[in-house]
């Protein structure tokens, strides 16, 4: 099984020739972004830049569409018909952008509580919220591929915009490409 590899807080703030920029680099790997989809930034709405859009929508193969939220909130403090709410509106878009209903909800800061489980499930989706930043992943698989190639997570998570992070994506690149993992997904 391939490990997940999430463009987190995708919120359509960069500019769309760095956000495709990152995509290709992902083809040429021969992998599959994860686009962890945020229709806000703290609740503003964004401007979906057809350019973007239209080449999402032309790679669709090479994309799996997830759900981080409708801002990054603090979702575990939330009740759960506010949860539902949010995840209602995000499905909504990634349908009328993408003609995509996503399953997957990685959550904003890998939190999760009650409210979020129940809302999840009202509204078919499943929480993933491991927690494997750019460098942890690397730090781990290093040590992995030199002993056995074995990683034990499943997912690993960069922001395009952190400069400090972009810095270590073409490792994380090669490194998801040597590392198998065992853990049973989400």
């Amino acid at each position: 099984m391939q490990i997940i590899v999430r463009h987190d807080d995708f919120d359509f703030r960069m500019d769309p020739q760095d956000y495709i920029a990152i995509h290709e680099e992902f083809i040429k790997a021969g992998l599959v972004e994860t686009a962890v989809l945020q229709f806000t930034q703290w609740g503003r709405m964004q401007n979906f830049k057809p350019e973007l859009i239209d080449y999402m929508n032309a790679h669709k193969d090479s994309y799996d569409f997830a759900i981080h939220g409708w801002g990054h909130f603090h979702y575990d403090e939330m009740e759960y018909d506010f949860c539902v709410r949010d995840l209602a509106a995000c499905k909504y878009f990634c349908e009328k952008l993408f003609q995509v209903i996503p399953k997957v909800w990685h959550t904003p800061w890998n939190c999760r509580s009650e409210n979020m489980d129940r809302a999840a499930e009202f509204m078919g989706m499943t929480i993933d919220n491991e927690s494997n930043d750019i460098a942890k992943f690397i730090r781990e698989a290093k040590v992995e591929v030199a002993r056995d190639g074995i990683w034990q997570g499943h997912s690993v998570y960069f922001h395009g915009w952190q400069r400090s992070e972009m810095e270590q994506f073409q490792e994380m690149l090669s490194l998801v490409k040597e590392v198998k993992h065992e853990s049973p997904g989400i």
